[in-house]
């Protein structure tokens, strides 16, 4: 939906992305599996309003990453240390890409 606000959409993923993490802990899977793609999407949708927002591809890289989708993790990462201001954020990156 064009016109909504980046920051916005990002919050929401990140709210969704905590109740995720709850129907992990509670071994619900099927409804965590459903879950994953609407954040997946939200996050990409973030990426359509603004496709400077780093903070959704370093989301989107540790998501690929849990999902062993390592070449696509890689990618999202590389895009965030391309875009971040964040120099610790950039170096955690750093060292998370050394490992896959």
């Amino acid at each position: 939906v064009k016109g909504r606000d980046a920051d916005i959409i990002f919050k929401e993923a990140n709210i969704l992305e905590s109740i995720y993490n709850k129907l992990e802990l509670e071994d619900d899977y099927e409804k965590a599996d459903k879950l994953l793609n609407i954040i997946i999407k939200k996050y990409n949708e973030v990426l359509n309003e603004d496709e400077n927002y780093s903070l959704a591809y370093y989301r989107l890289a540790y998501i690929n990453l849990s999902l062993q989708k390592y070449i696509k993790a890689n990618m999202y990462f590389e895009k965030f240390i391309n875009l971040s201001d964040s120099e610790e954020l950039k170096d955690e990156v750093r060292r998370e890409m050394e490992t896959i």
